[in-house]
């Protein structure tokens, strides 16, 4: 997968992140359910199943690591209602 980002010098700068991607978060607190695309609901109920679902949505209790697509979380991130881990 690719992202969208600048070479400068010898560094490489992310000026934008690959929504696309999975991440690990860590919730900070209880977090409202978030929508699952599909075949990542599948997936998290063979794989996570500590984790709870209510069809295709996630609920993210507070201390919980979840490993989903960063745009499921986006918002929840921009909010600081989870981290980056």
């Amino acid at each position: 997968m690719f992202h969208q980002g600048v070479w400068n010098s010898c560094l490489y700068t992310v000026t934008e992140p690959d929504k696309a991607r999975a991440v690990f978060v860590l919730a900070r607190k209880d977090c409202p359910p978030v929508r699952l695309p599909e075949y990542v609901a599948n997936i998290g109920r063979v794989f996570f199943s500590h984790q709870t679902y209510s069809g295709t949505a996630l609920e993210m209790r507070k201390g919980h690591i979840s490993l989903t697509p960063y745009s499921v979380v986006e918002q929840l991130i921009a909010r600081g209602e989870v981290e980056l881990v």
